[in-house]
């Protein structure tokens, strides 16, 4: 069992033996909730209080816990998220390598358009945000620190897991072990790990998979299998494992982490990876589908496992 505490409000994670989330208990001054968790043999996420996820074959989810469509290009990279009641919330744009190049919001039109580098990174080199205003980051050794708007650098910090804890000079909250914590309203979406969060949504924008912080999962599962971990659709377990790199890390110091019977494996699947699916790899071209509520994508073809 791992206990975060943030606040008057302290959550419990007890995982399960392949080390998926079993239980989430949520403790406030009025009470506690709890939130289990059931997988297939496969290792993917089947229900969540009982509300089923439907996958295709893929390894890919086409419908969430909540009633969430995730509709997807022919090669499985996640185009649109449409809610329970079939309205369109967001829209994503991929580049040749599956990265996102652009979120758009529906409902206001409002576009983010991210420039990434040759390399792996966690985060891009550049964001043009839905004002117009172009924020270029300032990093040094996969850490920001800090970004550049209207000629003014804005200092940032992250913490030693990646989550940013100053973004000018606003000391920011912990978002929490998985991201649950919603991002305080300011420029900077990137506050937990460095993922583009989704307003209104549990979801975040990696490089490439969707990522669930409700869930503790990615949306599909990671395109270089085993190599990126025992656990090719979540987080490994709880806080540590919460490495937020491509690249192959050390393991952390076991005395930080709580729970003698927990491994600490090298972490390389949160941001996504430099791995490919043998899917075909042609993003940008891919439609945004706006549609009423109906039956997603069932058959493509695909790879997507390489382990």
């Amino acid at each position: 069992m791992v206990t975060t505490a943030t606040g008057v409000t302290t959550t419990e994670y007890v995982p399960d033996a392949a080390f998926n989330r079993a239980s989430r208990t949520v403790t406030t001054a009025s009470g506690s909730v709890t939130t289990t968790y059931a997988y297939d043999p496969g290792n993917r996420l089947s229900s969540v209080d009982s509300q089923p996820v439907d996958w295709n074959d893929f390894g890919e989810t086409v419908t969430d816990h909540r009633g969430w469509d995730i509709d997807r290009a022919a090669d499985g990279a996640e185009v649109a998220l449409v809610d329970a009641a079939g309205i369109p919330a967001y829209g994503f744009t991929r580049g040749p390598g599956g990265e996102a190049i652009e979120v758009e919001e529906s409902a206001s039109g409002d576009t983010r358009s991210f420039l990434w580098g040759p390399s792996e990174a966690d985060f891009p080199v550049s964001i043009l945000d839905e004002t117009g205003t172009d924020h270029l980051y300032v990093a040094a050794e996969g850490m920001v620190l800090g970004r550049v708007e209207g000629g003014a650098l804005v200092p940032m910090a992250q913490d030693g897991l990646g989550s940013v804890v100053l973004d000018g000079v606003d000391l920011l909250p912990e978002p929490g072990a998985f991201g649950e914590t919603p991002a305080p309203a300011s420029a900077e979406r990137r506050v937990y790990a460095l993922l583009e969060s989704l307003p209104g949504t549990s979801y975040h924008l990696p490089r490439r998979r969707l990522y669930d912080s409700d869930t503790g999962r990615f949306a599909s599962a990671d395109p270089i299998g085993l190599l990126g971990g025992d656990n090719r659709f979540g987080l490994d377990p709880p806080q540590w494992t919460l490495t937020r790199k491509v690249t192959a890390h050390p393991a952390p110091d076991p005395s930080l982490y709580p729970g003698p019977s927990y491994s600490i494996p090298n972490c390389r699947n949160l941001a996504a990876s430099s791995g490919k699916s043998d899917r075909a790899t042609t993003h940008s071209s891919a439609p945004r589908l706006r549609r009423s509520k109906g039956p997603a994508i069932r058959s493509r073809r695909r790879a997507l496992e390489t382990a």
